[in-house]
């Protein structure tokens, strides 16, 4: 951990000549990987607060309260993480993980469905809707899901001009999938 301890002090340098949101960040992110989350978490809101609108450091000092179990909190700057950037698809993936963590589960459907609608070419926040159905004991939905997210809700990117069209569905036996 030498080299952490060397981009510590060169940061706090940096800082004491230039304090700026950015260095406040990549020192809460150091401080964070040397195990000092509260610490981190007074970077992050030192960034926030020199800059504010600073999406990333809302996103870390999300993770790092919500690594600390302070889940109201960390609720609280994924919600604003959302604010400042309501088309980007891993924000709600954050936000639905929060939810899915503390049992949710309704919250954690509606931001992971978000996740999908906003990248519909990403599998994370589908698998993430598979846990979500599997932990609140709605297994019923998850071959549902798997035919439908990945065969006819997915959105077939066509020519930029012309916009979208929505795929035809495909029966769950089809596709090897067993219906319930």
């Amino acid at each position: 951990h030498r080299w952490l301890e060397e981009a510590e002090t060169a940061v706090r340098q940096a800082l004491k000549i230039s304090p700026q949101a950015s260095s406040h960040h990549a020192l809460g992110r150091i401080l964070e990987a040397t195990g000092q989350p509260q610490a981190a978490c007074s970077e992050y809101l030192l960034a926030i607060r020199d800059y504010p609108g600073y999406y990333d450091a809302e996103c870390d000092l999300a993770w790092a309260f919500l690594n600390q179990n302070q889940m109201k909190e960390s609720e609280q700057h994924f919600l604003a993480a959302t604010r400042l950037r309501p088309d980007y698809w891993l924000t709600y993936n954050y936000l639905g993980f929060l939810y899915n963590s503390v049992a949710r589960y309704p919250e954690a459907e509606k931001m992971f469905t978000e996740a999908i609608l906003l990248a519909p070419d990403n599998v994370s926040p589908d698998g993430n809707l598979i846990g979500v159905y599997h932990n609140s004991g709605q297994n019923d939905k998850i071959p549902i899901l798997v035919s439908q997210v990945h065969f006819s809700i997915r959105l077939e990117r066509r020519a930029p001009h012309v916009g979208f069209q929505v795929v035809d569905p495909v029966e769950p036996a089809s596709v090897g999938l067993e219906t319930v």
